[in-house]
């Protein structure tokens, strides 16, 4: 499924995964759409870039090494900016607040969430 020709200039998206492979290729797909991608590498960065800047939506692994993203997806909540849980483990606890995407997925998959997201 190819995802529409759609820009995401002027939004910030907020990227917290340890895996910085992965971290790289959501960047750079996200880029391709013109947004402006902030990653953070653990549970402290993305809990201060969040603070620091208007997110418009945020993709949080929950699993981020021996942490938990509960915190900082109940902040994402409360202030009602809207996340995509990208993770290869079950969604639960805070984290349930966003929509869900199973690790691996494709670029595709992971642009057109953001995008419904965004949209809804």
């Amino acid at each position: 499924m190819a995802v529409e020709c759609t820009s995401l200039a002027g939004r910030v998206i907020l990227v917290v995964e340890d895996e910085p492979l992965i971290a790289l290729d959501i960047l750079l797909e996200l880029e391709l759409f013109d947004a402006t991608v902030l990653v953070a590498r653990n549970l402290s960065e993305g809990l201060r870039l969040h603070r620091a800047f208007p997110i418009s939506l945020a993709i949080v692994d929950q699993e981020l090494g021996h942490e938990r993203a509960d915190e900082l997806c109940a902040a994402l909540s409360a202030l009602e900016i809207p996340f995509v849980v990208y993770s290869g483990s079950l969604c639960e606890g805070a984290c349930l607040g966003g929509k869900f995407l199973s690790k691996p997925a494709g670029a595709d998959a992971l642009v057109g969430m953001v995008v419904e997201t965004l949209n809804a």
